[in-house]
């Protein structure tokens, strides 16, 4: 996906809320984005911009809890301690 000047896009910042923005230019790889009803400017790689809010939305992916099975070998502490099992 390419951005143009003057075209609108949408950015996800802190929150997951859509932000939209214009873009201003284009140097590199780098969109110089303008967001709409405030001043100064962001410098964004593309893959930050998105065409539609809710595919700026969509892109946020709620955290996942990391869970990690730890089995424990009850031979192993047995032997540590000298009792048999």
């Amino acid at each position: 996906m390419s951005f143009k000047r003057g075209d609108t896009c949408y950015i996800i910042e802190n929150s997951p809320q859509a932000i939209r923005g214009k873009v201003v230019s284009k140097q590199g790889d780098i969109y110089i984005i303008q967001l709409i009803g405030s001043c100064g400017a962001l410098r964004l790689t593309e893959n930050r911009l998105f065409k539609t809010a809710s595919e700026a939305e969509d892109s946020v992916k709620a955290p996942s809890a990391a869970v990690h099975v730890q089995l424990s070998n009850t031979q192993k502490r047995a032997d540590n301690f000298n009792i048999s099992i």
